[in-house]
């Protein structure tokens, strides 16, 4: 009964990261992107997951999002579409729908 009740719990995974302030501040932006730009939402929404749930993006392309500003909108999100491609989002979802679709194998060894 215990080892049944940890194997149920042990892998479970946990979705929420913490966020420091850069990253608070990316998806902020994010957000108010996705109300800017409706037919890239699925873009930005998957960008979101990215960040928020798989903690993926590195910190250059945080660093890339908190840069954009009104006086250079159009042009930023060009280039950012084209340094995070959607397909880089895409890709990394679906690295951890796998992983999370697998089963988990615990080994417990005992050295003399």
């Amino acid at each position: 009964k215990i080892y049944k009740n940890i194997k149920k719990n042990i892998f479970l995974r946990k979705t929420h990261v913490p966020h420091d302030r850069g990253k608070r501040e990316a998806l902020a932006k994010i957000s108010a992107l996705k109300s800017m730009f409706p037919n890239i939402r699925d873009y930005f929404e998957d960008l979101e997951t990215v960040i928020d749930k798989l903690d993926s993006l590195p910190p250059k392309g945080l660093k890339f999002i908190r840069s954009i500003s009104e006086s250079n909108l159009n042009e930023k999100i060009k280039e950012l579409q084209q340094k995070i491609p959607h397909k880089y989002l895409a890709k990394i979802i679906s690295q951890s729908n796998k992983i999370d679709e697998g089963e988990e194998i615990l080994i417990l060894s005992e050295e003399f």
